[in-house]
Order: structure tokens, then sequence, then C-alpha cells
């Protein structure tokens, strides 16, 4: 029925289309530009002189106010300049404080309880071969341990490599 309406249907220029989710994007942009052209018209004010308190182009207005797609940060400064930002609160109201908010100001609720450190015992758990001396570990030999001249052929030298030479 009323599934993906294309631009704002209006029986005479001033009635005023709501805006609802069944609309699609390029309505919604219509009936907005068409909203903040009303805006502007009742405070007396031409395209250039809002483009000019807004600190924007006359293009830019022009298009906002034709359904086309402006930047953000235009549309703040053009809802300012027409005294309308206020209006921005009732787009995306403040929820309140969140779960994590919520906690942080009750103050801190069940806090595990541990035995202080002089209770506790200390070092009570061993290996159980402590009483044992311990071997010394035998180190390997590394390639940083070999000297030039000392090799595995004990021959002394560079070592050849096993593949014949033509």
């Amino acid at each position: 029925m009323y599934k993906g309406l294309k631009a704002p249907f209006r029986h005479k220029k001033s009635d005023i289309m709501k805006i609802i989710g069944l609309l699609t994007n390029d309505a919604v942009l219509a009936e907005l530009g068409a909203r903040l052209q009303r805006a502007r018209i009742n405070l007396s004010l031409t395209q250039q002189a809002l483009a000019q308190e807004a600190g924007v182009s006359r293009l830019t207005v022009e298009a906002l106010e034709h359904g086309r797609s402006i930047n953000t940060g235009n549309l703040l400064r053009i809802l300012r300049a027409l005294d309308m930002i206020d209006a921005l609160d009732a787009l995306a109201p403040d929820t309140g404080p969140g779960p994590i908010e919520l906690a942080e100001t009750q103050g801190r609720g069940r806090v595990r309880v541990r035995a202080s450190r002089a209770a506790r015992p200390h070092n009570t758990w061993t290996w159980g071969d402590e009483s044992e001396p311990a071997k010394p570990m035998r180190r390997r030999r590394m390639m940083s341990d070999v000297k030039p001249d000392d090799d595995a052929s004990g021959k002394g030298g560079r070592r050849r490599s096993k593949r014949k030479v033509r």
C-alpha cells in the first residue's frame, strides 16, 4: 500500500507530509528540504541571506531545499542559522545512563573476599626434590664456541665441501 513511496504526496502546497519509515530516502530528503524552505521563508530570508548567515554557498541551500543530499556539517550550519538546532534533541534523545555508568555511580557491589597477605602461608608448595643436590646440566657445544681453525675433522682450517670440483 505505502511501500516505497518515492515523492511526498501533497494535495496543496501547504500540506505537510508525515515523515514515516515507509518513505524512501529521496522522499524524506524532499520533505526535509520543503520544511526547511518554509522555515526560511517564515523568517523572511532569501537563500543568499541564509547561506551567508550559515557560512555555506547558496547552491548548498538550494540543494537542501530541493531534496538533494548535502554534507552533515552544512546541514548543522543551516539548522543553526534557522535557529532549529535544538530540534536535533528530538531526533536523537538522550537515553540516560548506560549500565556501566549506573554501576560506577552505585559504588562497588559484591567484592571478592581474600585472606590478608599476613594470614596466607608463604611458599608452602615445592617440587618435592629439593633435598637432592641439583645436577649440573651438560652444556651443548654451540656454533659460537667453535673457533675458525677448530673443526670437527681435526684437520684445522676451512671445511671443504664433499662435492668434487671438476
